[in-house]
């Protein structure tokens, strides 16, 4: 099935549409009408419509969009239903902020490993991951074949990890 090409100016607006929708569902929120989008969104009803429609999306006159089809929907075309497995380097308060963050699975980001140099950090558990020593690194992320990082280390450390990220 040949992709579908969309206009950047589309997707620039639906990077709008689904942050507001996401929030909207963080609520419990289960419909949301075009209107509401417009509101949010700073984009005439009329052209959301008219987007919803490029997308495939259709709604129901006097009730709304589906909240949860159209993040789904809008996650299929910008590419986000795919799971990029995260390597955090950091286990201190920021790292664990991180851990921690709910949304970041729903936009298909895994914190997939926690790694510290600091003795008392290593083996404890931050969320459900236990922090690995650093010098295991680069064996863990080739082995994981993860590619992206997080770095939750001092300025003075961030050099020296991110040599340790680009060494072969």
């Amino acid at each position: 099935m040949k992709e579908k090409i969309y206009p950047s100016g589309v997707i620039h607006r639906l990077s709008a549409y689904l942050r507001y929708l996401v929030q909207l569902d963080e609520v419990g929120r289960t419909t949301v009408s075009s209107r509401e989008i417009s509101d949010a969104a700073g984009v005439n009803s009329a052209e959301i419509r008219r987007d919803l429609s490029l997308f495939k999306v259709v709604g129901k006159r006097g009730v709304g969009y589906n909240i949860k089809s159209l993040i789904t929907r809008f996650n299929e075309i910008i590419g986000a239903q795919q799971e990029t497995r995260i390597a955090l380097i950091g286990a201190g308060h920021l790292g664990t902020a991180i851990v921690n963050y709910d949304p970041l699975p729903k936009h298909g980001f895994v914190i997939s490993t926690i790694f510290d140099n600091d003795p008392e950090r290593i083996g404890q558990k931050v969320g459900n991951l236990v922090v690995k020593d650093i010098r295991e690194l680069e064996n863990v992320v080739k082995r994981h074949k993860i590619a992206t990082a997080i770095l939750a280390v001092s300025p003075e450390a961030a050099q020296e990890v991110t040599d340790l990220l680009d060494d072969p």
